[in-house]
């Protein structure tokens, strides 16, 4: 008979070492990595070989300056630097991007987890979050991979996004199209960057092939968590109440406004690490023209979103009125896309 009580009850109860007890734990990440029992068929795909020669990170390499037309290096400050100072800065911020979309997905999980708990067990709702939830632990142990292997310690999101995140699995449990509007404001900034990363990649721009194997990774799986998200909205917003719905309408621009701030504008302890003149993080991050525009393009697919749901201009197709006060909230907001 297999003897199972060898392996997890065998400590004298003493303290370690903070040495020996990292490298347990380390021991056991491992094997759960490498060896776990599914309860589904699964179907195994490339994983990311993280020892690979090709993904080393080394201090002068040029492949993690940022664009010229992309965040911060658009900026003449940061064209200006010496290359050296560009690439730290260039590793900070992407480092710095993946620790805040980590985050953000821990947040995601927790409201996932306590809307669950509403959910009886053979809820297809349930089954697919949870699976969902499953990838977003995945993506949290890749993003943090990658801004390890970065080394340059980044500042994680705002103080203010983690004093908020308990509300998510209130928000998750009692308003669920609000929370999923919630995610939804999250993944598709993150989505929108990394895809055009990719894209500048397809036309010649020459990416660190770690950082470009972490992000195909995360959008082949987001775009299933994008499309339940949108549906699940489109499924349930009926379900609303008027007075809900108009609050809903007020509300999603706000929503979306803290979500870039938190997931894509470095807090300012992440900008004091870079160096950022509060000049040039003002032009970047929203108020130039420039950076408007930029902020708006991050929500196009959100704003049509919101034409469909009746929530700003309406939708002859599917029949949605327009909401006065979603479109008000919109412009103040100033999310609409001139596109």
């Amino acid at each position: 008979m297999e003897n199972h009580s060898n392996n997890h009850n065998s400590d004298n109860g003493t303290r370690i070492s903070k040495e020996e007890y990292d490298e347990r734990v380390h021991r056991w990440s491992k094997k759960s990595a490498e060896v776990y029992n599914n309860p589904f068929p699964v179907k195994t795909v490339n994983f990311i070989d993280w020892d690979n020669p090709e993904y080393a990170v080394t201090p002068d390499d040029e492949r993690w300056i940022l664009p010229k037309n992309f965040d911060l290096g658009a900026s003449e400050w940061y064209q200006e630097l010496p290359r050296e100072k560009q690439i730290e800065i260039g590793m900070y911020r992407y480092a710095q991007v993946a620790k805040v979309g980590s985050e953000f997905e821990e947040a995601l999980i927790a409201g996932i987890a306590l809307r669950n708990q509403t959910l009886p067990s053979s809820s297809e709702e349930k089954r697919y979050s949870t699976h969902e939830a499953e990838e977003e632990q995945r993506h949290i142990l890749m993003f943090n991979e990658m801004a390890n292997r970065i080394g340059s310690k980044p500042k994680g999101a705002p103080n203010w996004f983690r004093n908020f995140s308990p509300l998510v699995g209130y928000i998750a449990r009692k308003m669920p199209v609000g929370f999923w509007a919630v995610v939804l404001a999250g993944e598709e900034p993150i989505d929108h960057t990394q895809r055009t990363l990719i894209d500048m990649g397809r036309k010649g721009l020459d990416i660190h092939p770690m950082l470009e194997k972490v992000m195909k990774v995360h959008v082949a799986e987001e775009a299933r968590h994008i499309g339940f998200a949108d549906r699940f909205q489109k499924q349930h917003i009926d379900k609303l109440t008027p007075i809900q719905k108009k609050l809903f309408a007020a509300s999603l621009p706000l929503v979306l406004r803290f979500a870039a701030n938190a997931i894509l504008k470095p807090s300012k302890q992440a900008q004091a690490d870079m160096g950022i003149p509060k000049s040039v993080a003002n032009d970047v991050w929203w108020k130039s023209e420039t950076g408007r525009k930029n902020l708006q393009d991050l929500f196009v697919n959100t704003g049509k979103r919101a034409d469909t749901l009746g929530l700003r201009n309406g939708d002859p197709k599917t029949g949605a009125a327009r909401s006065r006060i979603g479109q008000l909230a919109w412009r103040l907001a100033d999310l609409n896309s001139k596109e």
